[in-house]
């Protein structure tokens, strides 16, 4: 391999936003060209950003024998299909989340990229937020003793009528959306990493809001994708928790994640403060040390920024040591198996074992 790992990006949307600069900033990577549903927009872009190479198709990424690592930032209903493809022509891989429309597509892709010996990462940046990398440690330290319980909650209202989303894939079950698998495979794969393997789940997908805008004819289209979710879990090690999520509620919302044990509480607040309590004593705010602190982003850029490219670090050190980092395709398997089991118990209305 050449000094810089040589990447193609298929998707302009996030791919734009934060994985383009992501990659640029990072000096490992060198960013060939991009590839996207609209070649006059991707070629824009190539152009503006001054990219070899605009692809008009996505299996032109593919087989190009420039490239070793393809960065596939799509919906999700083609993460199978490019991926099969990449590791076929032997390029390494960088998947958005949640990995696959299911547990049999994921399986697939993690067992052929092991026996094909390509790399590949599941873009689970969320998990190197400074926030998180402390609450992870401070858990890990024993700090809350033996853990009772653990709740993770999710709220914004990007989803809400008053904002004028029109329909598009992500209003499709079909199709892999809902916030079920755009932002609770990031919380499934902060639970586990934090605090063990899933053993069971039981819950609820909902859909609020049941139309939106077709694009086209501007004429209501119904909507098959969950915009809201409650679950109830059980970790292997007898850890129990709850998740909660939705994008159609009011006011600023944003993630908090708690965890109660016999020593103490910890809790992560929606603006990303770390705080925590012990026996009857008032909540105290921790400061995050500086060996868990990223580079501050500016206003500019997505908060994400700098959590991407320290996920982009490891990635590079994995390819070079040829050792699939984590989130590894494993871990996007493990991470899809929780994902389908709730939508077995939202139809079964049972409690799904794993």
């Amino acid at each position: 391999m050449a000094d810089t790992i040589r990447v193609a990006i298929i998707g302009t949307g996030f791919g734009k936003r934060v994985q383009l600069p992501g990659f640029l900033n990072v000096g490992d990577f060198e960013v060939i060209g991009i590839a996207g549903h609209s070649f006059v927009k991707t070629n824009q872009i190539a152009k503006e950003l001054g990219l070899k190479k605009a692809y008009k198709s996505w299996k032109d990424v593919i087989s190009d024998p420039e490239i070793d690592l393809v960065s596939i930032v799509t919906p999700v209903f083609y993460h199978y299909e490019m991926a099969m493809s990449a590791i076929s022509a032997g390029k390494d891989i960088l998947c958005e989340k949640p990995m696959a429309m299911n547990q049999d597509e994921a399986y697939q892709m993690w067992e052929y990229l092991e026996a094909e010996g390509r790399v590949g990462m599941i873009n689970h940046e969320f998990r190197h937020l400074p926030e998180r990398r402390y609450f992870h440690h401070l858990v890990n330290s024993g700090k809350l003793g033996e853990i009772y319980e653990v709740k993770v909650t999710f709220s914004n209202s990007s989803r809400l009528p008053y904002t004028g989303r029109l329909w598009n894939w992500w209003s499709s079950e079909l199709m892999g959306g809902g916030i079920w698998g755009a932002l609770g495979s990031h919380l499934i794969d902060f639970v586990r990493g934090v605090f063990g393997e899933f053993e069971g789940i039981m819950g609820r997908l909902i859909t609020r809001v049941r139309t939106r805008p077709d694009p086209v004819s501007s004429m209501p289209r119904s909507v098959t994708s969950d915009d809201t979710y409650h679950a109830i879990f059980k970790l292997e090690n007898g850890v129990e928790g709850m998740m909660d999520g939705s994008v159609v509620r009011h006011g600023l919302g944003g993630t908090i994640i708690e965890a109660h044990g016999e020593k103490g509480s910890l809790v992560i607040k929606a603006d990303r403060s770390v705080w925590t309590a012990e026996n009857d004593s008032e909540w105290k705010r921790l400061e995050i040390p500086e060996e868990f602190q990223l580079r501050e982003h500016d206003e500019s850029e997505s908060f994400l920024q700098p959590a991407f490219e320290s996920l982009l670090r490891d990635l590079s050190n994995g390819i070079r040591e040829r050792k699939s980092p984590t989130p590894s395709f494993e871990d996007g398997y493990y991470v899809q198996r929780v994902l389908d089991a709730l939508h077995a118990s939202h139809e079964s209305q049972n409690w799904v074992p794993l």
